[in-house]
């Protein structure tokens, strides 16, 4: 696995310091990944048509499906470290 981030000079923090404190605080394993998004659940809590509406909308900002990745519950503690 490999983790890099680039904030382009516009961060708060220099980039290996948010780095670090993602690996800390995410696994990114591929069992944890499965889990912490739901992946094997997903498609059966949307009978609608889950990857239909993955399709026709994207992964990422359809917040009508309350999609696991697309949380921001960890934003304050990685702000608090």
């Amino acid at each position: 696995m490999s983790l890099h981030g680039e904030t382009f000079g516009t961060g708060n923090l220099p980039d290996m310091e948010i780095r670090e404190r993602v690996k800390k605080h995410f696994d990114f394993r591929l069992a944890a990944i499965l889990r912490d998004f739901k992946l094997r659940h997903l498609p059966s809590e949307h009978p609608e048509g889950f990857y239909a509406k993955l399709a026709a909308y994207g992964h990422f900002g359809c917040m009508d499906m309350d999609l696991p990745w697309e949380k921001t519950d960890k934003a304050e503690l990685l702000k608090a470290l």
